[in-house]
């Protein structure tokens, strides 16, 4: 994972007893695209993170999604269960 975390999140881990990941230093742990991180939470939504926080005074709608280890271990066991490349196409014949 990246050595420095945004300050906000730094922040917050402090706070709340994190600590807590953004998803690019969690793509950064798995060695993957956050856009595949992305594409695996949206294909499954157990995969979700657990903590948002609100940023500013909240009325705008502005916030980040925090991963936890947790978060991160169930990524980890999701990623053990791909498999490299694409699936095998069955022979009608």
């Amino acid at each position: 994972m990246a050595d420095e975390k945004p300050g906000i999140v730094r922040m917050v881990s402090r706070i709340e007893g994190g600590p807590y990941y953004t998803i690019s230093q969690v793509a950064d742990q798995l060695g993957r695209d956050i856009t595949t991180i992305r594409r695996w939470i949206k294909r499954n939504p157990s995969l979700h993170p657990t903590h948002k926080m609100t940023l500013g005074d909240g009325t705008k709608g502005q916030f980040v999604w925090l991963y936890t280890y947790e978060d991160i271990s169930r990524m980890q066991d999701y990623v053990s269960t791909l498999r490299v490349g694409r699936p095998s196409k069955e022979s009608d014949g």
